[in-house]
């Protein structure tokens, strides 16, 4: 059974009503978090994950975590570039991004991965 936040118990939510940059601060006020963890939250919310290919690839570096990715893939042999069959559709992909983080907060890499689209496939002809 789910409550309505006000009935949690245990549970402070502090809304902050000014509009501001960061996501976090539209949730919460970082006072209420121990200052070990106010610097780890601050330290994630310095570096975005971009949304978009067009908007990872204004940066140097998911530029390179791209090209890593598809160099894995090759390397692998799970990548072969090909031509495209006649009368055949292509499943498509995208791009996903994440940063892996140590255990002290430090950036451990940029990862990005390249999916394929399956939900677009039809089964026995894809």
């Amino acid at each position: 059974m789910r409550f309505p936040p006000e009935n949690w118990k245990n549970t402070r939510v502090y809304y902050n009503n000014q509009a501001v940059a960061h996501p976090i601060q539209n949730h919460c006020t970082m006072d209420q978090f121990p200052q070990e963890h106010q610097a780890f939250l601050s330290k994630i919310d310095q570096h975005r994950i971009p949304e978009s290919y067009e908007e990872a690839c204004l940066d140097d570096v998911w530029v390179q975590a791209m090209l890593e990715e598809i160099e894995y893939m090759v390397k692998n042999g799970t990548w072969d570039e090909i031509d495209k069959p006649d009368k055949k559709k292509l499943v498509g992909c995208r791009w996903v991004y994440t940063i892996k983080y140590t255990s002290t907060g430090e950036i451990e890499r940029y990862k990005a991965r390249l999916v394929a689209k399956g939900y677009t496939q039809k089964y026995g002809v894809d």
